[in-house]
């Protein structure tokens, strides 16, 4: 007698097929939980260091034979890993010294004095802070004003940096999407899915290890400066990785990325066995997400910070489930979608059944998430076409939309019974198809690097300054201008580093000759506590004075500034401003559209979700499914029964589709 070959007993919790683990999930989910909890209570890294102001301003003029420029950042930045690079407009190149102040968020640069021209300064810094570069450039004149100025946000990102956030972040969607589908999506290929089951666990394990190598190099080519030595360059890229807000959470990203790929190694040594290991990874990839997204844009967001993390990181996920999937897939069944049409239709109108609700689910989140992102990033529509950022973000709209198109496609394709429903509307004969079923390898393949450009374009948007980052640097103050005395003064009070402001006086006579030269400046603030501030500025050339002053308090101001002049009485004139709360500042009626919208699309990913577990619980009454069956089923082993149902499953008149 022929005894029928069985698997080794596995424990109740992990019975059945395609089912996870419930107390193995159980316990995963609490951790990932407690992680999630824990950064949730962690400070978020802090905003990049973005150009505030420069002296001279963009499209600005000096006098001839001017000596020096200051340049204003939002944070501190690292010299050492920073660059300046001044050049006339011919592209002759001009020595620049560079130096900071004590916040490290000044800088100036000296240089030789500056004949009559037109001069381009160019830089890209790491801010000492949160370990993020950024770069930009400005226009200015020596005695001449520039015809034109350089643009704001319309600095590509370096080169190498851009592929590797592209290799990051499209292995991390493969990683993912590999992990979704591996399963029950692939189990209703049959034994004719062995072979795409074992490409699965390979394309997983070579996504997760570019990964994992895409995130090492990233601090490396970041604050990579062209002459540093190689033991400078490790030196200050270890010390952004361990002592920088960004770069505490990009270690511990690359550190759940590393236990995402061991456990995948486990899984794909063992077969796709041990779920354990399975789930395991897919917690890590959750964590990574979470961590990805901290370290990202909405870091630097002054309000609402930790909601966006959040849709930053589920737009991940669903992306990896939705984009990394339908690729994964598209990959991994080039032998089954090569069959002949009356072998294949069954076998993939049952995969797309088993994945169209997963996609749908995933497209809404997806598409949610990425609203909410917007109303944090973008403050009006007219920005989407005003700097790279926008431009890339409009660029991953529109391919999204022409993927769900040809999902539409793909699902008229694949579902008889919409095809004779739009045949019907059509008036076209019996059996007409919208598509003609040797087309249905094309469409997937369409749709897969339609999706894989979106995730380019994604690359690019998170490698550059949002919309709001440029806007919010852009700002101009509005100085103000009093005649007094036979003196022309501007008072200006602008952003200097984290918790710091500059206040700057001008002063010019209105009577020539002059009088008298002006022997100091100075300036008393009275803030909303009604204690005034005297501080003295200091000469930093003719006509020019400033101070650093710590950064005012929210509410109504006011400066009185004296200019004294030795023999004559002194000049004083009185500017009245408000420092706006930037924590209480209230959304704006885009992002309010957006967010209505973005709940809208989760109720809908919510009722799909419910509506698709309740068919399967009334699938498996109606086909009376065997518990001990499943017991003695490996995961590339379906049962006979499960097999033949399938292909008879596939020919019901069922909506399936991506």
């Amino acid at each position: 007698m022929t005894m029928a070959r069985q698997g080794p007993a596995l424990p109740a919790d992990l019975a059945g097929p395609g089912r996870l683990p419930i107390t193995l999930l159980g316990r995963t989910a609490v951790l990932v939980g407690m992680v999630l909890l824990v950064l949730l209570q962690a400070s978020p890294a802090s905003a990049h260091s973005e150009l505030t102001r420069s002296d001279p301003p963009n499209g600005g003029m000096v006098v001839v034979g001017r000596t020096f420029l200051t340049l204003w950042f939002e944070e501190p930045v690292n010299l050492p890993a920073s660059s300046f690079d001044l050049h006339t407009a011919e592209g002759s190149p001009v020595t620049v010294t560079v130096s900071a102040d004590d916040s490290g968020a000044v800088v100036r640069l000296d240089v030789e004095q500056l004949a009559r021209a037109t001069y381009e300064l160019s830089w890209r810094v790491v801010s000492l802070s949160d370990g993020h570069p950024s770069a930009g450039a400005l226009l200015f004149g020596a005695g001449t004003r520039p015809d034109v100025v350089a643009s704001a946000g319309s600095e590509l990102p370096q080169t190498s940096l851009l592929v590797l956030r592209w290799i990051d972040l499209a292995g991390l969607l493969v990683t993912i999407g590999a992990l979704v589908v591996s399963g029950r999506v692939l189990r209703q290929l049959g034994d004719r899915g062995r072979g795409a089951r074992r490409q699965v666990r390979f394309i997983a394990l070579i996504a997760s290890l570019a990964v994992v190598y895409a995130g090492a190099l990233t601090p490396l080519i970041r604050i990579r400066r062209p002459g540093n030595p190689m033991g400078t360059w490790f030196a200050e890229a270890w010390a952004t990785l361990t002592t920088t807000p960004w770069g505490q959470l990009w270690l511990a990203r690359e550190l759940a990325l590393v236990v995402a790929l061991v456990a995948i190694v486990i899984w794909w040594r063992q077969g796709g066995r041990p779920r354990p290991a399975l789930i395991g990874a897919v917690g890590a990839l959750v964590v990574a997400c979470y961590l990805d997204a901290a370290a990202g844009h909405a870091s630097g967001l002054s309000d609402r910070s930790a909601p966006t993390i959040l849709a930053s990181a589920g737009h991940v996920l669903a992306a990896g489930v939705w984009v990394g999937g339908l690729v994964v897939l598209v990959a991994s069944t080039r032998a089954v979608l090569r069959c002949e049409v009356e072998t294949r239709r069954p076998l993939v109108m049952a995969m797309w059944r088993a994945y169209s609700p997963i996609a749908l689910v995933s497209s809404l989140v997806l598409l949610a998430s990425g609203l909410v992102m917007a109303g944090a990033h973008v403050p009006a529509l007219g920005s989407l076409g005003e700097s790279i950022y926008g431009a890339s973000v409009s660029a991953k709209i529109a391919l999204v939309a022409l993927a769900l198109l040809l999902a539409g496609l793909n699902r008229l394709t694949l579902n008889p019974t919409e095809g004779q429903r739009l045949a019907r509307i059509l008036r076209r004969p019996t059996g007409w198809t919208p598509v003609a079923v040797a087309r249905t390898n094309t469409l997937l393949r369409v749709e897969a690097v339609v999706l894989v450009a979106a995730v380019a374009f994604a690359a690019l948007a998170t490698s550059v300054p949002t919309s709001r980052e440029i806007t919010s640097a852009s700002e101009v103050t509005t100085p103000h201008n009093d005649n007094v005395e036979g003196l022309f003064v501007t008072f200006e009070e602008v952003p200097a580093g984290p918790g710091r402001r500059q206040v700057i006086v001008r002063e010019r006579s209105t009577i020539l000759p002059a009088p008298a030269t002006v022997s100091g400046v100075e300036v008393t603030l009275l803030g909303p506590d009604g204690v005034p501030t005297t501080t003295e500025l200091e000469a930093i050339e003719e006509g020019r004075w400033e101070t650093g002053v710590p950064a005012p308090a929210p509410g109504d101001w006011q400066a009185t500034v004296v200019v004294h002049r030795p023999g004559l009485r002194d000049a004083a004139t009185v500017a009245d401003w408000t420092v706006a709360d930037s924590t209480q500042v209230a959304a704006g009626h885009l992002r309010t559209v957006l967010d209505l919208l973005a709940a809208l699309l989760l109720l809908l990913a919510g009722l799909a979700l419910a509506l698709r577990r309740g068919s399967r619980h009334e699938g498996r009454r109606g086909h009376g499914e065997s518990r001990d069956d499943s017991l003695s089923r490996t995961p590339d082993e379906p049962a006979a029964a499960e097999v033949e149902a399938m292909s008879g499953r596939a020919t019901e008149q069922v909506g399936v589709g991506s």
